[in-house]
């Protein structure tokens, strides 16, 4: 609020002023209505009858929701406030990312440094899985993930004597979590072939992603060659580790 001596002394202008605060008052009563209902379905889906609630997977989606939408009331709050006025800075939202002033340390960990130091645990992991596979009926929910492990513990060890093999699968469950949230939307394809497109299609954008292509770009540059006539022989060259930028021209 305007201190006595700021506020001008023409009456046209105080009523401008006057009229601009009202205003600014209606605008904060409608963004505090849309949080409002924002917060009251979060809550519906979260803590409502079991028929009404939402899956777990969605939580993230209706945070992201809550926190666009603060975000666009932080700024259709500074825009309202006149300029010069200092600002309160909003609070920052912390998903997981580790504290600002806890130390950060890289290490390059060879396969030599992993046989030295995981071959010996996974043995251990071996000897215990297999004492508690043979105490266990085979049928049983825990038989059967034991018997699983079992399955594909090679595939387990081959971290062990390739350096480009991570130990877990933590990079292609962050690929596929956008996926996975956009389970429900996708339920309803319309057609098998439509679920079947859309899954290429998701497929490509995740691929572009890790290649740090924009899929944008990718896959107007990719249909554009194919209307052009570009031979199902060199598919190869379309493929996205393969585009080199959105100026991309394919070879004809």
């Amino acid at each position: 609020m305007l201190d006595a001596p700021d506020l001008p002394d023409d009456i046209a202008a105080l009523k401008a002023m006057l009229i601009a605060a009202q205003a600014r008052e209606v605008r904060k009563d409608e963004r505090i209505e849309r949080l409002e209902k924002l917060v009251a379905a979060f809550k519906q889906a979260a803590f409502g009858r079991k028929s009404e609630k939402a899956d777990p997977e969605q939580f993230d989606l209706a945070l992201e929701d809550l926190e666009t939408a603060i975000a666009a009331v932080h700024a259709e709050h500074e825009a309202d406030c006149p300029s010069g006025r200092p600002q309160p800075k909003p609070r920052v939202a912390n998903r997981g990312s580790l504290p600002a002033h806890l130390p950060r340390f890289e290490e390059i960990i060879e396969p030599e440094s992993r046989r030295e130091r995981s071959a010996p645990l996974i043995a251990d992991m071996r000897t215990l899985l297999s004492h508690h596979r043979a105490r266990v009926a085979g049928k049983s929910p825990l038989g059967e993930a034991l018997n699983y492990i079992a399955k594909h513990w090679d595939g387990l060890c081959v971290f062990l004597t390739d350096g480009r093999i991570e130990i877990d699968n933590n990079s292609v469950e962050r690929t596929i979590r956008p996926i996975a949230l956009n389970r429900k939307n996708a339920l309803f394809a319309g057609h098998e072939a439509g679920a079947e497109n859309w899954a290429t299609i998701a497929s490509l954008v995740e691929t572009c992603k890790l290649n740090a292509v924009d899929p944008l770009a990718y896959l107007t540059s990719t249909l554009t060659a194919i209307v052009n006539g570009h031979k199902r022989s060199r598919i190869d060259e379309l493929l996205p580790w393969n585009y080199l930028g959105a100026s991309l021209n394919f070879h004809q």
